[in-house]
């Protein structure tokens, strides 16, 4: 088999392979090798040289690392690139660089920033802090993230209609600038602005029909385009009064999106279409908000907090079947429902009420009594029309108005009288009450088409129970029990729509009530044996039930379970090394009445168990050298193939991954470090297609200044 590092094939390579090998060895030419002799007394000698670099008597105010590697893969690049977070090709650049410097008195100047091309990762970072007078920060930040275009994989006829992944990057920038006057027994003001961007496609799990012999499957991939620009101003003020300290402050936030979905529909045949559904939504924000937090007495604390938003959003948009994506509308090529020129709007008022009282009767109690109050009001309306097969078109009004309700209550008690003993209690309770009225006409005569008028009314309660015990100096258990219900309930005084078995129409207000109800227990065992060896133990176990009621008897709609059992053991057997061992299982099932088993079931019991293990390492090879290795390891095996009778879900993955770094410390302000990693994944989920081995090789020089 070929090797995958392919050194001769191109001149960029050899220069590249040079540079990352060039640096093993330099790390082999400065005498990097393992200890003196097997039985030498230098033990506690590299701990100093760790030490004298990571401090040392010597001052330094700046450092840079310089970074140059490369990913070698033989297959699925944007699977890799998606799951590591990393690009499949050549990257290099300065990784981190930081200085930093008095001025005058009492003002100091950093300065930050990176650059690494291939990852197409920037930043820079400017700041002025003055300890008597206040601060000027500015920076730009610039990253990249990818997605596969995968879409869905139907294994009848080994159906994969993935995209072209070089399109499916996401751009995020932002720029910042943050300034603040904190003068002493002054108040302090503090202002910000922030310009943020979103741009490029990611994938969407919205997937396009797929036509075959055996029966047609929405598995063909599609992607959203995404334009989305963000600016907001905050401006906040803060002091102390007496015994107070008080803040008031607001935020200003501008948002416009413009975005796509865009999906084929049956690709490669005669029919294929595509659909593109623009979303254009402009969004401005304006909160104000206060608070307080005062000291009454030496063993009562009172802290108040107010906040009011308002946001005014407008909608635009269409969704439109064409040739191609982006299609102008016509009627003869559209199959499918859509809308053309969404105009409209919403309007949302908000405004919450906290108190909060910290109570110490005694060295041993504490009691936190907490309340909220908030009340919201969002009212919209839309234009719209709509479009169906051939030239039938008709214009249409929505209209909404909701009012809600909600309070809420937290008492938490503590106590610590009991030797070597932490008990805690906590309940929480909200009720919430509101109503939504809903209609929807035809512009042309004003007829209605359907009016629908539903009062909600929830009511939730959580019930926590914890305790910490500490028996002995190296020992230390700790568990906790929480109980959580919440009713929900909806009774529409008024509902046009036909909801019975025939009319096509039963949801949402076939649905009058919906509970939910869980039980949650875990326990942590932290032990300490001897020196040296660190042991924890967490064991999480959750059951929930809901429940959901129509017009008919409420039935248990769902019942999830999970365990979670997770150990790690830590091991330092000589000063030059240290090994840890990391390990999770985890069974996580859903079960409903409607599933079945069985190749043919359309819905099956879901499954989402999985474990992972890991190990880590670090080995003092000299006084200038050492070595670290990780390595991890994930499975799930939960892909069921019922695709006979549905699109099959489930994961069934196997996923290794080894990262080792090899330092050399050259003198006290400069060190180069070689780092290897290798990743190896399997998918059942996706046939194979989405199997990749990749080796990762880098080189890094670190200075300091």
């Amino acid at each position: 088999m070929q090797s995958p590092f392919h050194l001769n094939r191109s001149a960029r390579d050899r220069w590249l392979s040079l540079c990352l090998f060039g640096g093993l060895g330099l790390v082999c030419a400065t005498g990097a090798g393992g200890p003196e002799t097997p039985g030498d007394s230098s033990e506690e000698e590299p701990e100093a040289e760790f030490t004298e670099w990571d401090g040392g008597s010597t001052e330094y105010i700046g450092w840079v690392n310089v970074t140059l590697g490369k990913a070698f893969l033989d297959l699925s690049k944007p699977e890799f690139r998606r799951r590591q977070g990393l690009n499949s090709g050549s990257f290099g650049g300065i990784a981190d660089f930081y200085y930093e410097n008095f001025v005058g008195e009492n003002g100091m100047i950093q300065l930050g920033g990176r650059g690494l091309g291939g990852h197409d990762t920037y930043g820079f970072n400017l700041a002025y802090l003055d300890d008597t007078k206040g601060y000027l920060k500015f920076g730009v930040d610039s990253r990249r993230t990818w997605s596969t275009g995968n879409g869905g994989y139907s294994p009848p006829l080994g159906t994969w209609q993935p995209l072209d992944p070089a399109m499916l990057h996401l751009d995020r920038q932002k720029f910042w600038l943050k300034a603040g006057l904190t003068l002493e027994d002054k108040p302090a003001y503090r202002i910000g602005y922030s310009h943020e961007t979103r741009k490029g496609a990611t994938d969407s799990t919205i997937w396009g029909g797929f036509p075959g012999s055996f029966t047609s499957r929405n598995v063909a991939a599609s992607f959203r385009g995404i334009d989305e620009i963000r600016d907001t101003v905050t401006f906040d003020v803060e002091h102390t009064l007496g015994d107070t300290d008080a803040g008031i402050g607001f935020r200003f936030d501008s948002t416009r999106v413009s975005n796509s979905l865009n999906f084929r529909n049956d690709p490669g045949a005669a029919t294929e279409t595509r659909t593109t559904q623009q979303d254009v939504v402009q969004t401005d924000l304006f909160n104000a908000h206060a608070h307080t937090i005062s000291q009454l007495s030496t063993n009562l604390t009172f802290s108040t907090g107010y906040s009011f938003t308002r946001l005014d959003t407008d909608l635009g948009g269409s969704r439109i079947e064409g040739t191609t994506f982006n299609s102008v509308f016509d009627p003869a090529v559209q199959r499918f429902p859509g809308f053309l020129d969404l105009a409209g709007g919403t309007v949302l008022n908000q405004s919450v009420v906290s108190l909060n009282l910290l109570y110490r009767p005694s060295a041993n109690w504490s009691v936190i009594p907490a309340v909220r109050a908030e009340s919201s009001s969002l009212g919209g309306a839309s234009l719209f029309t709509s479009t169906f097969p051939g030239s039938i078109t008709q214009a249409r009004e929505v209209q909404s108005e909701q009012d809600f309700l909600d309070f809420s209550e937290r008492l938490e008690i503590r106590y610590t009288g009991a030797k070597n003993w932490v008990f805690q209690a906590l309940g929480e309770w909200e009720q919430n009450d509101g109503d939504l009225n809903e209609r929807q006409r035809a512009v042309s005569g004003g007829t209605l088409q359907m009016a629908r008028d539903t009062e909600l009314k929830r009511f939730v309660q959580k019930y926590t129970l914890g305790a910490n015990w500490y028996p002995r100096p190296r020992f230390n258990l700790a568990t906790q029990y929480y109980f959580k219900r919440r009713n929900n309930r909806f009774d529409h005084g008024l509902d046009t729509t036909l909801n019975t078995p025939t009319s096509g129409n039963r949801y949402p207000a076939y649905l009058t009530r919906q509970n939910f109800e869980t039980h949650d227990i875990n326990l942590r065992i932290t032990a300490r044996p001897s020196t040296g060896v660190v042991a924890v133990t967490r064991y999480d176990h959750q059951f929930s039930r809901v429940e959901t009621g129509g017009n008919t008897e409420a039935i248990d709609s769902a019942k999830l379970r999970s365990h979670i059992i997770s150990q790690s053991l830590t091991w330092s057997p000589l000063t030059r090394l240290y090994l840890q061992g990391t390990g999770s299982l985890v069974f996580d099932t859903t079960d409903t009445p409607s599933a079945i088993s069985g190749p043919t079931a359309v819905v099956t019991q879901s499954q989402n168990s999985y474990w992972t293990a890991g190990f880590n390492t670090a080995y003092v090879l000299d006084l200038k050298t050492d070595l670290n290795i990780d390595y991890l390891y994930s499975r799930a095996d939960n892909y069921y193939d019922n695709s006979a009778g549905s699109q099959p879900y489930g994961a069934g993955f196997e996923e290794h991954r080894i990262l080792t770094t090899l330092t050399r410390r050259i003198s006290e302000n400069l060190r180069v470090l070689f780092h290897y990693g290798w990743f190896r994944n399997r998918d059942n989920t996706y046939g194979g297609n989405l199997n990749y081995t990749a080796h990762l090789a880098s080189t890094s020089l670190q200075y300091r200044f």
